[in-house]
């Protein structure tokens, strides 16, 4: 074979070994191209929150007295209701700590409406300790219109924040600041570092890129203090019954479809946390504490008619497992089991696990009202000295036997209602605020009095008590606030 004829053969070879590489390719090009799988979907981003943009729903405050020089501060819309707002704002800002002053009125201006006033007024509730008050304002004009959906509670460790409003003005700081230490589920305050706060500033709104993360209540450059947004949203809806428009930024729990419903004359078990609930009928009582006895307190001794409609009641008092069922901790300072009652719970915290309850169940649970509560104790109204007779070493772990400490639920026996630890082991919250002279206020029907006062009613005595404090008569008061390792609570459902 001639060289010539050799270099053809070659150069056809490496021309087909070419055709056949290029065909390769766009085959496995067009298998790719056909069969590759989707791309992943991108998370979709968060709505980021601009402090600008909220400037509709921040008012700035001025506070008159009957001497002195007025208070200036802001605050924001929570609500509205037939052209009326509803704003919170600090308590501190709506009342003079001379006890011969009084407020003699409260006007509030709109972002770009200087000049105009719109007359604001208190509503029947407020918060000392956590200092926080609700305002009835009018509607600058019929077609205001405000943010609703602006709401994040919880903020987290250096999260970035803004406020919105110093000297009487919507001003924001260019450069945002830190969250110090983030709020927990059971301390509801948080510190912030930031520029630009001075006195002025309190009942503004706390921001992060999330929403409205809370209320500042302290407002001095080296001590800047905000009460979270979702303790706010609970006293103003859950324990003040007023309405509450803005929703969180972020997926709620949605109430299950379906959670068991409830009859009239039947007992209960709630799934979630495997409370039992007794049914306890309607009926009219003597409440208070009747002749016959020397114990009497002052505050209990009028003697008055009450009527009470028909509820389910806790069997038991809540406990260390269904707490931790509902809130995921424990803070019990007598962790000794999961069966034993869930103590060291403030009147706040009690309010927290009903609004998660309710939020997770969509029923309607609720501390007792102290009638309720002295109805359920004395067996139906019975004239029982203590849950069940006039025997407390039956049915309370009491000073005398509780060796310190409080004892598992329903280790004694019940009352005839058919509930445990009436008397004795701890402390139980009530729904109403103590005041000496409640029952010459009490109408007949459901009483409950929530006029202004700075301690929550509790009954029952504990495993601390002597025997006159447990008796179903008795009433006894805390701060809200407090957590004490013999107060606790048991729950009532509508």
């Amino acid at each position: 074979m001639n060289r010539s004829k050799q270099r053809k053969r070659v150069v056809v070879g490496l021309l087909l070994l070419l055709i056949l590489s290029l065909a390769a390719a766009l085959l496995l090009r067009e298998k790719n191209r056909n069969y590759a799988p989707s791309p992943l979907p991108q998370p979709s981003q968060t709505r980021i929150i601009s402090p600008q943009g909220l400037f509709q729903n921040v008012i700035q405050l001025t506070v008159s007295f009957s001497k002195g020089e007025p208070f200036s501060g802001f605050g924001f819309i929570v609500a509205e209701r037939d052209n009326t707002l509803y704003a919170v704002t600090a308590n501190h800002l709506t009342f003079s700590d001379q006890p011969d002053i009084e407020t003699t009125g409260i006007s509030a201006q709109f972002y770009n409406m200087k000049g105009k006033f719109c007359p604001a007024k208190l509503s029947d509730y407020y918060d000392e300790d956590r200092d926080l008050t609700l305002l009835e304002v009018s509607k600058p004009t019929a077609d205001y219109q405000w943010e609703r959906n602006i709401f994040s509670s919880y903020p987290e460790e250096k999260e970035k924040v803004w406020f919105i409003g110093r000297d009487k003005d919507w001003f924001v700081p260019d450069t945002p600041g830190i969250v110090v230490s983030p709020p927990s589920r059971s301390e509801h305050i948080f510190a912030v570092n930031i520029d630009g706060i001075h006195p002025g500033t309190a009942g503004a709104p706390l921001i992060t890129e999330k929403g409205i993360a809370g209320m500042i209540v302290a407002d001095s450059p080296t001590d800047i203090k905000a009460l979270d947004i979702d303790i706010i949203r609970i006293l103003v809806s859950q324990e003040w019954g007023y309405p509450w428009d803005l929703q969180d930024t972020e997926t709620r729990i949605k109430p299950v479809s379906d959670y068991p419903e409830t009859k009239n004359g039947e007992n209960f078990t709630e799934p979630f946390t495997g409370m039992e609930f007794v049914w306890i009928p309607g009926g009219c009582y003597e409440m208070g504490c009747g002749p016959g006895t020397s114990e009497c307190g002052e505050s209990e001794s009028h003697l008055h008619e009450v009527c009470i409609a028909g509820f389910l009641m806790g069997k038991y008092e809540v406990t260390q497992g269904q707490w931790k069922k509902l809130m995921g901790d424990n803070r019990a300072m007598f962790q000794k089991g999961d069966d034993y009652p869930a103590d060291a719970v403030s009147w706040y915290d009690a309010k927290e696990f009903i609004a998660r309850l309710n939020e997770k169940s969509g029923a309607n649970f609720r501390l007792p009202t102290e009638a309720e509560w002295e109805y359920a104790c004395r067996s139906l109204g019975k004239p029982e000295t203590y849950a069940g007779g006039s025997d407390p070493n039956q049915s309370a772990w009491y000073l005398s036997d509780s060796k310190g400490s409080s004892h598992p639920a329903g280790t004694k026996s019940p009352n005839g209602s058919g509930l445990y630890d009436m008397s004795g082991n701890l402390w139980e919250w009530c729904e109403d605020i103590f005041h000496d002279n409640a029952y010459i206020r009490h109408p007949r029907d459901n009483p409950i009095y929530i006029n202004r006062g700075s301690e929550r009613v509790v009954r029952g005595g504990s495993w601390r008590s002597r025997a006159e404090d447990l008796r179903c008569a008795c009433r006894y008061s805390l701060r809200p606030v407090v957590r004490y390792n013999h107060a606790g609570f048991r729950l009532v459902k509508q």
